[in-house]
């Protein structure tokens, strides 16, 4: 409500009260005042409540971004460790009881060896085959 309104209100106010001259004056003087300082106050403790709802807020996001970032650290602590179990593993271990990946869990299809005669050809195959079949000697 502006402030001529709330003169107009109050003139009207005072006028059935039966005040009139200096004394309705200062009585719509001091209404007015009274309603613009709560007005004023309730302004400013609008402003204060959205000022510490901000700060709050600020809060909240600091608190979240902290929070990400320890566990983005924890996550990636992890997988370096999990990457170095890997390193060690794979140095370190050697099973030729189990087959490899790919084309070590296949078996070669050479044809086989009806004459005796051909066994030089024969073994130069199965050579090849284990050498694209990615065995080593030792198998």
């Amino acid at each position: 409500m502006s402030e001529l309104d709330l003169y107009a209100r109050y003139l009207d106010m005072g006028a059935k009260l039966s005040k009139s001259g200096d004394d309705l004056a200062a009585w719509v003087e001091d209404k007015v005042r009274q309603d613009m300082e709560r007005n004023d106050r309730q302004i400013e403790r609008e402003k204060q409540r959205e000022e510490r709802e901000e700060r709050e807020s600020q809060r909240q996001l600091k608190r979240e971004e902290r929070e990400s970032q320890r566990q983005l650290g924890c996550r990636k602590l992890e997988m370096e460790t999990q990457l170095k179990n890997i390193e060690l593993e794979s140095k370190h271990h050697v099973d030729t009881a189990t087959p490899r990946q790919g084309y070590g869990t296949q078996k070669p299809k050479i044809p086989l060896l009806f004459d005796p005669s051909q066994v030089d050809l024969y073994l130069g195959r199965f050579e090849r085959h284990a050498t694209a079949f990615g065995w080593h000697e030792s198998e």
